[in-house]
């Protein structure tokens, strides 16, 4: 069966949103100098870049940025071989965790467990970018970009120039 596709949201709208969302989470964490921005694969990793440029830019405030990469290996997510890319240290700090898509948590539930492998952090609040519903963990976002309503038989994908030269979100 075919399925359908339609664009929910344009470059132009998904530079809104991360700007806004960038913007909420310096007002939350103004006071705060220890903050570590780390994004959940790839385009969470481009997403938590962007949010880093932006707040230097736009806000004079500098996040560090790290890269978790959740791997899933025979029906579990391998908590212990999940690479941790930081050049920086993340006890005691607060640790923002960035997400492109926020379905039912099963990844983002695995990347909190992996940062905790790898270090102890102050605070981690969670933000993503399209949060679509089915919550199979108790997890919410400290922020959120969008909200989508889905079924559980729709999928919400995130195109981002950097990896697929085009950028926009599509509900199938």
């Amino acid at each position: 069966m075919m399925r359908l596709e339609k664009i929910f949201l344009d470059e132009i709208e998904i530079n809104r949103i991360i700007k806004r969302m960038t913007y909420e989470i310096y007002e939350k964490n103004y006071d705060t100098e220890d903050i570590v921005l780390i994004g959940v694969n790839q385009r969470g990793y481009i997403l938590a870049q962007r949010i880093s440029n932006i707040a230097r830019n736009h806000k004079n405030k500098n996040f560090s940025t790290g890269k978790v990469e959740v791997y899933f290996c025979n029906g579990i997510f391998d908590i212990q071989n999940s690479l941790l890319n930081l050049k920086i240290e993340i006890n005691n700090k607060v640790v923002i965790l960035i997400t492109d898509v926020f379905l039912t948590g099963r990844i983002s539930s695995a990347a909190i467990s992996s940062i905790f492998f790898h270090g102890c952090p102050k605070v981690i609040q969670f933000a993503t970018l399209i949060s679509g519903g089915h919550r199979q963990f108790p997890l919410v976002p400290n922020f959120t970009g969008k909200n989508i309503p889905t079924t559980e038989n729709q999928k919400v994908t995130l195109k981002l120039r950097e990896t697929d030269n085009v950028e926009c979100v599509i509900l199938m």
